[in-house]
């Protein structure tokens, strides 16, 4: 009797997203006590496209759009008045991502590695201060 059993593949389509907190992390930042870092808030979204060699082993390309944003606080003495304006700075740019991953799935957990392009699509700060 002869058996030959041969794996199956599939194909995958899927959106993917996220939303959650931001936070940019720069030492010169941090250890500034007058410079005070903001919850700030960022997004992702977009697809995948999965080849399924077997139950565990996939390649997937995905492609993702996002923002980040970060908003800080700080106080800048001013020498010659003594006043002390709070300043508030904000930015944000947007990215396009493209990603190219390999992915174990086992045990119903999964691990992906592979290398990733991310192109800077736009860029944008503003500045302003309480004087009072």
């Amino acid at each position: 009797m002869f058996n030959l059993s041969i794996g199956q593949g599939w194909l995958d389509i899927g959106l993917k997203g996220s939303w959650g907190p931001n936070w940019l992390f720069n030492k010169n930042i941090l250890d500034d006590q007058e410079f005070n870092n903001q919850l700030s808030y960022g997004y992702n979204f977009g697809g995948k496209i999965g080849l399924n060699f077997n139950d565990s082993h996939e390649m997937t390309i995905d492609v993702l759009t996002g923002q980040f944003t970060q908003k800080f606080k700080f106080n800048v003495e001013d020498t010659a008045t003594g006043a002390s304006p709070l300043y508030d700075k904000n930015f944000k740019y947007s990215t396009l991502d493209f990603a190219l991953l390999y992915r174990l799935n086992k045990d119903g957990r999964y691990t992906e590695v592979g290398p990733q392009l991310s192109l800077l699509r736009k860029a944008s700060g503003s500045n302003s201060y309480d004087a009072s």
